[in-house]
């Protein structure tokens, strides 16, 4: 699945101060989506595995700080 886990920096003035801080952040990275009933690459929908990502993102404990989307959002522009 492309739910990547990335848990980054303990900021130093938190560090100072004893308290732990973490940022949990989850990349959705290069979606390709494409239009609906169309398959990406001839064998998975892009909608559907989207919404996997998002189940699990959601699912996720502790929650995640950050959703970011990066790369490629869609796999033609001109659709």
């Amino acid at each position: 699945m492309s739910v990547t886990w990335i848990a980054t920096g303990t900021m130093t003035a938190a560090k100072k101060s004893g308290v732990n801080f973490m940022t949990l952040l989850v990349q959705l990275t290069d979606r390709h989506m494409v239009p609906p009933g169309e398959l990406l690459y001839g064998n998975t929908g892009s909608a559907a595995h989207l919404a996997e990502c998002v189940r699990q993102s959601n699912a996720m404990r502790p929650r995640p700080d950050v959703v970011m989307i990066t790369g490629d959002l869609v796999e033609n522009p001109d659709k």
